[in-house]
């Protein structure tokens, strides 16, 4: 999420506070945490916010959302790990009373690491058993890259989360994830919707959403989300859309978005046909121009299927390409405009290109599942002389 200050909510989020504080105490005194009979779904929300956008109180806003709909539950429940910025950590359920405080954890243990993020899963399990659970994955986050060292105070890139500096990569992302029995993963922060990150969670999800670019601060608009999200049966593309246009009907200036909805089940098909593209054309011309997704140098966000397209020559092999990303991608959109890039091209994923400037080595693209598998055999860029 892009962190900009919005001075203005500054008074508005310190009444927040208080009152958030407020309701979680009388709530923890009034009403007793259910018998613990399995809803139909809970969905828990890891907001990791312990870093620039807990300073600006966009985790608090996000809740106050959450809580102005808590009708819209239903039969389901809504559980939030929320790391405040001061550090303390809370395990918390939003019921009709307001926030009912399940837990607080020992700070000590990074919320980035595998250790917490398993706990807290299991204690999600314990605490509110349901049927199916859904995700959402609340913070900083750049995409693929790859943290070397994720107990490294001093990382400056970031996979999924931050924590006071350090970030969890996107493969023990994966290995957390796996056999936990969630449907969906609904990313709200930057530039998770490429193909390096859904390759690698494949098989640990059904469905996947999130963002090509970075997002804006504000994230996903709860209050319209929260039902959709909650339902046994998820209106994941609603939702995407609901995000999607709350930013275009805003009207400001520094809005942009863009979102996707990922089948992962139809993400190996479009790796063995993206495999077969690069193995087709050994070179590219290197005056060719791809559409960015990132404004960074090197840029490590491109147009997936504009790349694929403009380098493979097999008409074929071109058209099944594209029938499988259909089936992959359910549904994207993008607003025309990020930063100082104009988005002429937007397929819902977005990939790294390797080239002598941009090496498999910066931020650790050789670590990836998508490197291993497909990426080592990109073709390579070659003067047109």
């Amino acid at each position: 999420m892009k962190t900009n200050i919005l001075k203005s909510y500054i008074h508005y989020l310190l009444l927040l506070i208080v009152a958030f504080v407020a309701v979680s105490c009388d709530s923890e005194k009034d009403e007793p945490t259910p018998e613990n009979t399995p809803a139909p779904r809970t969905v828990l929300v890891y907001m990791l916010a312990n870093n620039s956008l807990g300073d600006s109180g966009f985790d608090y806003k996000d809740l106050e959302e959450m809580a102005a709909v808590k009708e819209d539950l239903g039969s389901s429940r809504w559980v939030v790990y929320h790391q405040l910025n001061d550090g303390t950590v809370n395990l918390m359920e939003l019921q009709s009373k307001g926030w009912i405080l399940l837990k607080t954890y020992d700070n000590s243990v990074k919320s980035t690491s595998a250790k917490r993020m398993s706990e807290v899963i299991r204690d999600t399990k314990a605490m509110a058993p349901a049927e199916k659970y859904g995700l959402v994955l609340w913070s900083h986050a750049s995409g693929w890259c790859v943290v070397a060292d994720e107990d490294d105070d001093k990382s400056k890139v970031r996979s999924f989360g931050e924590d006071r500096g350090s970030s969890m990569n996107i493969s023990t992302l994966r290995n957390v994830l796996k056999d936990q029995g969630f449907d969906y993963i609904y990313t709200d922060c930057c530039n998770m919707a490429c193909i390096e990150v859904v390759y690698e969670l494949r098989d640990v999800a059904r469905y996947f959403v999130g963002s090509a670019l970075e997002l804006p601060a504000d994230g996903m608009p709860y209050n319209k989300n929260l039902k959709l999200l909650a339902d046994p049966e998820p209106d994941l593309i609603g939702a995407a859309r609901n995000t999607y246009e709350f930013y275009v009907e805003r009207h400001r200036n520094e809005d942009w978005c863009a979102i996707s909805v990922i089948d992962l089940a139809e993400i190996e098909d479009l790796a063995d046909l993206t495999l077969q593209a690069y193995n087709s054309t050994p070179n590219y011309n290197s005056s060719l121009v791809f559409q960015r997704l990132d404004i960074g140098n090197p840029c490590r966000f491109y147009d997936f299927k504009q790349f694929v397209d403009c380098i493979t020559l097999d008409p074929g092999l071109i058209a099944a390409w594209n029938n499988q990303l259909e089936k992959a991608v359910l549904y994207q959109a993008t607003m025309p405009q990020f930063d100082r890039l104009t988005i002429y091209y937007h397929c819902g994923l977005a990939t790294n290109i390797i080239t002598p400037t941009n090496p498999a080595t910066y931020y650790g693209y050789y670590l990836t599942e998508w490197y291993r598998d497909v990426a080592q055999y990109q073709p390579k860029p070659t003067s047109s002389h």
